[in-house]
C-alpha cells in the first residue's frame, strides 16, 4: 500500500452506533507517507462517499471514476473526515488517485490542519 492508493477499508460503526462519521466497507485514499513502514501499524486515509451532495461541505473534492483510480462511481473525498486507522482494516487496493487530485488533497489537508 502506497500514498495515493485508493483502497476499500472496513471502517466499522461510529462509537455508539450513530453519528456522521463514514462507516462500513468503503473506499478511502491513503495519504500517509509511511504507508509501507512495517513499524507503523496505522495509515492515514481520506474516506470517500458516492453521495454527491457531500460536496456542499468545505474540504471536499469530487473525483470522477477512471480505470486508473478503480472507482466504479464518481466519489467525493471527505478531507474533513481525515482519519488514522489500523492497516488491518485494509480490504483491497483498487487503484491510484491521479497526481493532480493528490496534490489538491495535500493542499486541502494543510489548510484543514492550518499547517
Amino acid at each position: 500500500m502506497d500514498k495515493g492508493d485508493i483502497a476499500y477499508f472496513d471502517l466499522g460503526l461510529p462509537p455508539g452506533g450513530s453519528g456522521h462519521e463514514q462507516s462500513g466497507n468503503r473506499p478511502g485514499i491513503i495519504i500517509s507517507n509511511d504507508a509501507n513502514d512495517p513499524n507503523n501499524p496505522m495509515v492515514v486515509i481520506i474516506p470517500l462517499t458516492t453521495k454527491s451532495s457531500a460536496s456542499r461541505f468545505p474540504f471536499t473534492l469530487l473525483i470522477q471514476s477512471t480505470p486508473s483510480n478503480g472507482l466504479s462511481l464518481s466519489s467525493v473525498a471527505l478531507v474533513f473526515q481525515l482519519r488514522a486507522i489500523d492497516k488491518n482494516r485494509l480490504v483491497n487496493v483498487i487503484g491510484q488517485i491521479e497526481a493532480n487530485h493528490l496534490n489538491t488533497l495535500k493542499n486541502m489537508v494543510r489548510q484543514l490542519l492550518d499547517l
